[in-house]
C-alpha cells in the first residue's frame, strides 16, 4: 500500500518500517518538520532548507562561531611556518600563491540558524591579517564570493551539500588566476567557457543524514562547464607511495579530486607551465578549469604531500607554479594541516 503525505513524495508501507529505511525518514521529518538535525555533528539545520557542515569536520562549527580562535602567538607561529614555506619554494624558483576557499558558513551566513550566527572576527580574519603583514601570497576568497553572491540570484553553493557549485567554483578560478597575474605580473590566459545547468542529487549534508534518495534525484541546480576550444587531455595517477607517475592515458577533461593523487597534460595549454596543485574536496569543481588553462597539473591531498616527500616531488618534476587550494576550515588544525610538515 502506497501513502501520500504533504510534500508529494509517495511511500511504500513495507519500505517506510523496514529497518533499514527508520533512521532515514526519522532524519527527513525532524529535518522538515522540526528544522532539527539528528545528526548534529555532521550536519546542522540552517534556514530556507540550507544545510551546513558539523563540527566534527576541523571544528567548523567552532571556527565559525569564534570559539576556536588560538592565541595571537600561535596564529604568529602558524603563520611564521607558512612564510618558511613559500621562501622555500622561491629557492627553487617556484612561484608558490595558496587560495582559501571559504566555508559555505561564511557565504550563507544569513542560512544559519541563529544560535550559529557571529559577527566578530575568527581564526581566518587572524590568519588573513597575519599573512598580510609577511607578504604571504594568500588569496582571501571571502570576499570576492561574497560580491558575486550579492551580485547574482544563482546559488554558489548547494543547498545540500558542503561544497561549492561549478559556478562559484569558476567565480573562485578566475579570481585566482587574477590575482596570481597581479602578483607575479605575468599573463596567464584563460580558457574560453559557458556554464549550463542541470539538476542533480541532493548532496553529501543529505548523505549524513541518509534522505538523499528521499529528496529525490532532481533536488538540486547545479552546473556544468562547455568550453569553446576543443582539447586532447591525458591523465594518470601518482603512486601514492613512492610518488611516482603512472601511465598517463587520453581521457575527457571531467572533474578530478585530489584524494587519489593524479596528473593531467594538455599539449595544448594556451599557457605552457607545468603546476604543482594541493588541495583539498573544493579542488574538485573547478579542476577542469585549471585542467584547461596549464599544460600539466599534478593534484595531491594537503594531507599527503609534506616533508621530504614534497621536497622529493619538487625536485624530481620541477613544476614552475604551486598552487595550494585549501578550505577556510582546514587552514589551521593543530598539527595537522599544510604547515604541519615542511620540506627538508
Amino acid at each position: 500500500m502506497m501513502t501520500q503525505y504533504g510534500n508529494g513524495i509517495h511511500y511504500n508501507k513495507k519500505e517506510l518500517f523496514s529497518t533499514d529505511k527508520i533512521e532515514s525518514y526519522t532524519n527527513y521529518f525532524a529535518y522538515r518538520l522540526f528544522d532539527t538535525s539528528l545528526q548534529p555533528n555532521s550536519t546542522v539545520i540552517g534556514k530556507e532548507d540550507f544545510l551546513f557542515l558539523g563540527n566534527t569536520y576541523d571544528n567548523v562549527v567552532l571556527k565559525t562561531g569564534g570559539k576556536f580562535r588560538p592565541a595571537p602567538d600561535a596564529i604568529e607561529a602558524w603563520t611564521d611556518r607558512l612564510k618558511t614555506l613559500q621562501e622555500w619554494y622561491g629557492q627553487q624558483g617556484i612561484k608558490f600563491i595558496i587560495a582559501v576557499a571559504p566555508n559555505k558558513h561564511t557565504i550563507y551566513k544569513e542560512k544559519l540558524p541563529e544560535w550559529l550566527v557571529y559577527n566578530g572576527k575568527n581564526i581566518t580574519d587572524d590568519i588573513v591579517e597575519s599573512a598580510a603583514r609577511k607578504n604571504i601570497r594568500l588569496l582571501d576568497l571571502r570576499k570576492p564570493m561574497l560580491e558575486a553572491k550579492a551580485a547574482n540570484q544563482d546559488d554558489l553553493y548547494f543547498k545540500t551539500d558542503t561544497h561549492w557549485n561549478t559556478k562559484g567554483a569558476s567565480i573562485a578560478f578566475e579570481k585566482t588566476i587574477d590575482f596570481f597575474n597581479r602578483t607575479y605580473s605575468t599573463h596567464l590566459r584563460k580558457p574560453e567557457y559557458t556554464l549550463a545547468s542541470y539538476k542533480r542529487v541532493a548532496g553529501d549534508l543529505a548523505g549524513f543524514l541518509k534522505i538523499s534518495s528521499i529528496l529525490g534525484p532532481n533536488y538540486e541546480q547545479g552546473f556544468f562547464i562547455k568550453f569553446k576550444k576543443k582539447r586532447d587531455f591525458c591523465k594518470g595517477n601518482i603512486n601514492t607511495q613512492d610518488a611516482i607517475l603512472e601511465v598517463c592515458s587520453p581521457a575527457p577533461n571531467s572533474p578530478v579530486d585530489v584524494f587519489i593523487p593524479n596528473y593531467i597534460q594538455n599539449p595544448a595549454a594556451d599557457n605552457p607551465y607545468k603546476v604543482l596543485f594541493i588541495g583539498d574536496s573544493f579542488s574538485t569543481a573547478p579542476s577542469p578549469l585549471y585542467n584547461a588553462t596549464f599544460n600539466t597539473i599534478w593534484r595531491w591531498h594537503h594531507t599527503r604531500l609534506k616533508g621530504t616527500k614534497l621536497a622529493r616531488f619538487v625536485k624530481e618534476n620541477k613544476p614552475d607554479i604551486v598552487i595550494y587550494h585549501i578550505v577556510e576550515r582546514a587552514l589551521y588544525n593543530e598539527g595537522n594541516d599544510i604547515v604541519s610538515e615542511l620540506p627538508l
